[in-house]
């Protein structure tokens, strides 16, 4: 049986051809230079290059004409500058570089889809973004599991996002029960207004610490439950909600559950308007 170790010289003249698609992943010291290089020095042409965040090596690549596209979802070299040569074909009235832009979760999953020989993988992260309109090949398709819709008040929604708004109404309610009506929920309150002051009227911090805990995180997965139908799963899913909780509680107020609702709502008319 043939072994499967083979000179770089030999690997990429055998399987790199004029017009192929080549991706060269890999972080720092784990980008193979030497892959790159032999490229060049075999005088490929015509590449698609692929690669999540191209770098030092794609520049050269690009600078020796070995490229026509660029299909990526990051662009620049981290340390180091700009790349010099991709901004020199693509920028200027006549661009001799094509660029194909995707998130990194767009680009992993064209990866998954190309192993597993489909034509394209279904993902969410693109909703509310503004890749759909530079790049033509991030598409909306219909779902198979139905996506009916119903009008409420003159809006129209899926019956997930009502049923989101629904639950989330009844949180709202059930939290400020909790805040206004339980024992813990006053002593919570008290406790976040004078933390001294809670201590010499009997309340035990440490306990309403843990309730408190442990509420915040009971609320932040049934917020994940809810939202994670309509969202894709990456690292940053919940990026975004924090930002906006952060500016919801500019607009209402730290500690106050009426405050947060009128600043969710400014917030919501400022997304939309």
């Amino acid at each position: 049986m043939p072994g499967k170790v083979a000179s770089m010289r030999d690997a990429i003249a055998e399987l790199v051809r004029d017009g192929d698609t080549v991706a060269i992943e890999g972080f720092t010291h784990l980008i193979c230079f030497a892959a790159g290089h032999e490229i060049i020095r075999q005088r490929k042409r015509d590449l698609v290059l692929a690669r999540l965040t191209p770098d030092l090596v794609y520049d050269q690549m690009v600078a020796a004409g070995v490229a026509r596209k660029l299909i990526f979802s990051w662009l620049g070299n981290p340390g180091v500058g700009s790349l010099h040569a991709i901004r020199r074909r693509t920028e200027g009235e006549a661009p001799s570089l094509e660029l194909e832009e995707y998130s990194h979760f767009g680009m992993v999953a064209r990866y998954t889809a190309g192993a597993a020989n489909l034509p394209f993988f279904p993902i969410r992260s693109y909703f509310e973004t503004d890749l759909p309109k530079v790049n033509p090949n991030i598409r909306p398709i219909r779902s198979p599991f139905g996506d009916a819709r119903v009008a409420v008040l003159g809006v129209v929604m899926t019956y997930q996002q009502l049923f989101i708004i629904l639950v989330t109404g009844a949180l709202i309610a059930a939290v400020w029960l909790f805040l206004q009506r339980t024992q813990p929920g006053k002593a919570l309150r008290a406790m976040s207004q004078n933390r001294d002051a809670a201590r010499l009227v009997g309340i035990n911090p440490d306990r309403i610490a843990l309730i408190t805990f442990a509420l915040a995180g009971a609320l932040a997965g049934m917020a994940g439950a809810l939202v994670s139908p309509l969202r894709a799963f990456d690292p940053h899913i919940g990026a975004l909600a924090i930002l906006k909780s952060f500016a919801i509680v500019i607009f209402g107020g730290m500690g106050s559950v009426a405050g947060a609702l009128l600043g969710t709502l400014i917030v919501g008319l400022a997304e939309t308007m």
